[in-house]
């Protein structure tokens, strides 16, 4: 397949800002951009793109990344397909819905078994890509299904044990093969004020962490000696700035875009962190986003 047969694709764009798509809001513009809406249409241009030979990205929520002030050259796929059908205990999500849209609609069938995951952006794909949750307690535990397509443009639907989950990650992860469409989850029924409960205390454990700020999520991953948090709170770096990036002054593993800051200053800092972090304990830390177009 030829890039005319890719620019013929319904909704194809060149030359797009990608800043406005990243919860960073830096990044430099994308040589194509594409938002197919379903299943079907998302696994054709998957197809299509696969046999250009351009790289390619999935783009979810746009938290969890970094895309290079360069931008990307190549293709961005944006899904569109959005949407959570639930059936007595048995949930199945659109990979493009909000994270925390989908434990909306859980919670208000009183169904358990996402709580945990209250306050983490993104989007349900993303999530399940790379195995959202905290510290103990993962997205990985409710999911019994996931659809995806792959690069001849089948789509495929495997139980959670073919996905390969752990700490941060499963089989969609780090792939060019595979995109995540949807999954299923299957929850427990449980009385409102339970669950109500539940996610109030999620939600108080995130209090510390940034909001309305212009950051990814966690930075880093959390070492096995200490959360990464802690690590870069105790060497004294909350507040340290780099141009327009600064490390949060509420949560250590957090940086943020004071409103000036580039791709190059959060990458700069981001070593800067590693680099006093190994100096100080001999630990390695290792970067939970993703880089994109570097």
């Amino acid at each position: 397949m030829s890039i005319a047969e890719l620019e013929l694709l319904p909704g194809i764009k060149k030359n797009v800002p990608l800043a406005p798509y990243s919860t960073f809001r830096v990044g430099g513009n994308a040589k194509y951009f594409i938002e197919p809406v379903t299943r079907e249409e998302i696994a054709h241009a998957f197809h299509v793109i696969r046999n250009t030979g351009l790289h390619y990205w999935i783009l979810g929520g746009g938290s969890n990344i970094l895309i290079s002030d360069k931008g990307f050259d190549g293709v961005i796929v944006r899904p569109l397909n959005v949407g959570v059908q639930i059936t007595s205990t048995q949930v199945i999500a659109e990979a493009a819905t909000s994270l925390q849209q989908v434990i909306q609609k859980t919670v208000q069938a009183n169904l358990s078994g996402l709580e945990h995951l209250m306050g983490i952006p993104g989007s349900l794909g993303g999530a399940i890509a790379g195995n959202a949750g905290t510290a103990k307690e993962w997205i990985s535990s409710a999911v019994s299904h996931v659809v995806f397509a792959e690069q001849t443009g089948t789509i495929h639907t495997v139980p959670a044990s073919e996905c390969a989950f752990g700490y941060r990650t499963s089989r969609f992860k780090d792939t060019q093969d595979e995109i995540v469409l949807a999954a299923q989850f299957l929850l427990t029924s449980e009385s409102r004020d339970k669950i109500r409960e539940r996610t109030l205390r999620y939600i108080g454990r995130r209090t510390h962490q940034p909001s309305g700020s212009a950051c990814a999520g966690c930075i880093f991953k959390n070492p096995p000696e200490s959360p990464a948090g802690k690590l870069i709170e105790e060497a004294g770096l909350k507040g340290k700035r780099i141009g327009g990036a600064m490390v949060s002054d509420e949560h250590g593993n957090f940086i943020v875009n004071t409103g000036s800051a580039t791709a190059e200053d959060i990458i700069i800092l981001i070593s800067y962190i590693k680099q006093q972090i190994r100096d100080r304990h001999g630990i390695q830390l290792k970067e939970e986003i993703k880089y994109v177009g570097f």
